[in-house]
């Protein structure tokens, strides 16, 4: 996660801060005015600082993760779609989804098909689609496989010539794999499906492949690998656990 100088970031909470706005609620405190300005102040780029980090903390809970991969169609691109599901405990500003570098067909917030803006680097869910409680976002989505070693990489081995893929989310990588809430303290339960070739082996942090749920874990921990992997198992048993 990269983090920035907070200065111009106090400076713009000062200003607002001198006085209220006419339709402001007079005992609404600043502290609590926060978590709205983090996410409306947050800006187009490929980053999350630790106060909209924050900010989104303090409103989100209870998140479930329903994700499904092709990676059959194409070689250059693989397509996802994912459903969020989480608590939200004030709906009165945006929320944003991380989501680096895709290309977005269709976001659906509660049942209803919704115009969002994506700016390349998250999603921006308006508060008018949101609700207090339960909220459900699916997004459809494709994206290039990564060649740096970040989120989905794919690359083919000289040596046998056998296509090989695997993720790596940490610290800020999750995102460019499925839309998340990619942060360290925004645990969450997953359920994975992968269309893969029958003759590959599909392996991730889940204990199996096909629409396993997985314990609340971090976006970054979440991993999984496709390919031509032999898998190897050892059980040990923990003294004094």
């Amino acid at each position: 996660m990269k983090l920035f100088p907070y200065s111009i970031f106090c400076c713009v909470f000062f200003l607002i801060g001198c006085g209220p706005s006419p339709d402001q609620d007079p005992g609404t405190s600043a502290s609590d005015r926060q978590p709205l300005e983090a996410e409306t102040l947050r800006r187009a780029e490929d980053a999350l600082t630790f106060g909209q980090a924050q900010a989104r903390k303090a409103r989100i809970g209870e998140i479930h993760y329903q994700l499904f991969f092709d990676l059959v169609s194409s070689e250059q691109v693989f397509s996802g779609r994912s459903i969020l599901r989480f608590d939200l405990s004030q709906a009165e500003s945006p929320l944003t989804i991380d989501l680096s570098g895709a290309e977005v067909d269709s976001v659906v917030a509660n049942g209803s098909e919704i115009d969002t803006s994506y700016n390349g680097f998250f999603i921006t869910v308006p508060a008018t689609d949101l609700v207090i409680g339960t909220n459900e976002i699916q997004v459809e989505y494709s994206h290039r496989y990564d060649k740096d070693g970040t989120g989905l990489h794919r690359f083919t081995d000289p040596e046998d010539g056998l296509t090989y893929l695997y993720t790596y989310l940490w610290p800020y990588y999750a995102n460019r794999l499925f839309p998340s809430f990619d942060q360290p303290n925004l645990k969450a339960t997953f359920d994975l499906q992968v269309k893969a070739p029958a003759s590959w082996t599909v392996i991730s942090t889940a204990s199996g492949v096909i629409s396993d749920r997985s314990d609340s874990v971090s976006t970054w921990t979440f991993a999984t690998s496709r390919g031509w992997w032999q898998r190897y198992r050892s059980i040990t048993n923990h003294c004094g656990r």
